[in-house]
């Protein structure tokens, strides 16, 4: 289901959607979405000669 701003900010108050730390609704909050963060650190990877991994294939799972 996809919600709008003001039925997440409904859903926050009601305390059917619990998010803690609580989000900043002011620089978070979009016209259907929230953003979150997972982590103020993230990783950046070698470049690798495969564009994606096919885990059907044996080789590359």
């Amino acid at each position: 289901m996809i919600y709008s701003d003001r039925d997440i900010k409904r859903l926050l108050n009601e305390g059917r959607i619990i998010i803690d730390p609580a989000p900043d609704l002011a620089t978070q909050l979009g016209s259907c979405s929230l953003d979150l963060r997972l982590s103020h650190e993230f990783s950046v990877f070698e470049y690798n000669r495969h564009p994606y991994i096919d885990v059907r294939d044996p080789k590359q799972a």
